[in-house]
């Protein structure tokens, strides 16, 4: 499955911005390709304020953002400050055209660096007694520095490069008066101090957005994953006229969210319970908002009783493994078995790391995931039942996600895989048929 990685990495280089300033530096990957984002959306949590970076430059994987002064972002930016014998007159991916004006005949060394300090790339040519101008083509598709020097001067450019063609340095035949620099920069009204906590949301055509949340520190580094939707099944919509994303995740094809229908597809309603609900063995067709509240189900989805999601169908073989069985979901989706569960798991390599599938926001205490494959778990808690049969109680609706299988152990014992904030696997359990936990379905 072809993954976006967004890697806000720190450049270890030192940089002559304002101890106040927080600088981050964004790089979108597709596993190791780069990409280009469509659009970079900052809020700071704790006064507000936001930006919406947009029409970012195509062709550029790596975006410097200065958040202390006003989200400033320039996909490529200059470190040293421009003189009066030396300009940047356009700094673009695979290209920086620069003039340096001398008083005599001299010589400028050209050496490009990494990040890390290591040497790529060196050259030397003559400047003549007045203004000349260069072209430098650098294939080298990731942050660098252009180290320039003359007998009288030195000059440092952040650059970045591109694969498409190779590295030299030629004098330019342009007058440096005509040329615009093409330096994509925003000033905007964000606001933001040392200590503020940040949500960064990255957005590509055709993939999912995902954001992460965190309090930046100065060269620190944060990775965020975007997914893609099934190939031409964007968006599946159920009975109630809910819309859930999809999401392609090695060969399958899973619901991106939770279940949120109270019919089934052919118009049938499941019975809607709450905490106060009776209930009688084993056939019970519930759905459950949790803790009684529906703004919980919005996000999270329902809970439904196994009966509910099996639509009553029990048996007595052991280990019986239903497959296709539709119950609540849509036409042309099932409830996963175990199998499929495994199948998950396995191309996660998420059995002992439950971060890889929750969501990168709404589980307490801190115990968000990373949500590599865009499987997006949000805590949605468990209606269980009492045992003797007055009512429910509700798990933690911000500490657990539970969800059933169609997989059956003897008669109206079912499976289910859970994720809590105490266990840092995907535990696959059974349950009686009474208690109510979340559906994802997978496609048939």
């Amino acid at each position: 499955m072809k993954k976006l990685i967004i890697i806000i990495i720190a450049c270890v280089c030192q940089v002559a911005y304002s101890q106040q300033d927080v600088i981050i530096f964004v790089q979108a990957k597709q596993l190791s390709n780069s990409l280009s984002l469509d659009t970079i959306l900052i809020e700071n949590l704790s006064n507000g304020t936001n930006v919406n970076i947009y029409n970012l430059p195509q062709g550029v994987s790596n975006y410097e953002i200065n958040l202390s002064q006003g989200a400033e972002v320039n996909s490529i930016a200059q470190i040293a400050e421009q003189t009066t014998n030396f300009k940047l007159i356009s700094n673009q991916p695979g290209l920086s055209r620069f003039s340096i004006k001398s008083m005599c005949s001299d010589f400028l060394h050209l050496e490009l660096f990494n990040i890390h300090g290591q040497s790529l790339y060196k050259t030397t040519e003559q400047i003549v007694v007045g203004t000349n101008t260069f072209d430098f083509l650098n294939n080298y598709p990731s942050i660098g520095i252009l180290s320039l020097k003359t007998s009288k001067d030195k000059y440092s450019i952040k650059v970045i490069g591109a694969e498409s063609q190779i590295t030299k340095l030629s004098l330019s035949n342009l007058n440096d008066l005509s040329l615009i620099a093409k330096n994509k920069s925003l000033k905007t009204d964000f606001d933001y101090s040392y200590g503020d906590t940040i949500r960064i949301t990255a957005k590509k055509q055709q993939f999912h957005a995902n954001s992460i949340v965190f309090v930046p520190e100065n060269n620190a580094s944060y990775i965020i994953y975007l997914s893609q939707p099934c190939p031409e099944i964007a968006t599946v919509t159920d009975y109630d006229g809910n819309i859930y994303n999809t999401v392609k995740i090695g060969n399958q094809c899973w619901l991106k969210e939770n279940l949120k229908t109270t019919h089934y597809s052919d118009g049938t309603a499941i019975t809607h319970a709450n905490s106060y609900t009776n209930w009688d063995w084993p056939d019970v067709k519930y759905y459950f908002d949790c803790n009684d509240n529906p703004d919980n189900s919005v996000l999270s989805g329902r809970l439904y009783t196994s009966g509910a999601t099996l639509r009553g169908i029990f048996d007595h073989d052991e280990d019986l493994q239903q497959t296709n069985l539709q119950g609540p979901c849509p036409t042309g989706w099932h409830i996963p078995n175990n199998s499929d569960w495994q199948q998950l798991l396995d191309f996660t390599n998420s059995s002992s790391n439950n971060n890889y599938l929750k969501s990168t926001e709404g589980w307490n205490n801190s115990n968000n995931g990373i949500d590599k494959f865009g499987f997006s778990i949000l805590p949605s808690g468990a209606a269980k039942a009492l045992s003797d049969g007055t009512g429910y109680y509700f798990e933690n609706c911000v500490e657990v996600s539970k969800f059933w299988t169609s997989s059956i152990d003897n008669y109206a014992v079912v499976y289910y895989w859970s994720i809590t904030i105490e266990n840092p696997g995907v535990l696959n359990q059974i349950s009686n048929t009474h208690h109510a936990y979340s559906v994802r379905c997978i496609k048939d």
